[in-house]
């Protein structure tokens, strides 16, 4: 993972120390969520899609490690990545995903 990309999701996040490892996991896991719903490539070029991946990353940061005796719900992602997503899949400005 460039450093550039982890760098901008931890100033999105207001992280100034932090482990690391446990923050690239989860971009990394973003990333291909993203990819494999999108199925365009994430370069880190495109403002928008890195914006998706910020947020994302902030919601699977912020819930990390939630557990509930209540009955489980799907928590919700931060407004509107849902349809930035679906503009990135259906636009021709992103390459495909290559196997």
């Amino acid at each position: 993972m460039e450093q550039e990309i982890l760098n901008s999701v931890k100033d999105y996040l207001k992280i100034e120390d932090d482990d690391n490892a446990v923050l690239k996991s989860i971009i990394e896991a973003v990333i291909e969520r993203c990819e494999n719903e999108t199925g365009k490539a994430f370069t880190g070029e495109s403002t928008l899609y890195l914006q998706a991946v910020r947020m994302i990353t902030a919601d699977w940061y912020d819930h990390r490690g939630t557990t509930t005796t209540e009955q489980l719900k799907e928590l919700p992602l931060a407004t509107h990545v849902q349809s930035i997503l679906n503009h990135i899949a259906i636009s021709t400005d992103y390459e495909e995903v290559t196997q």
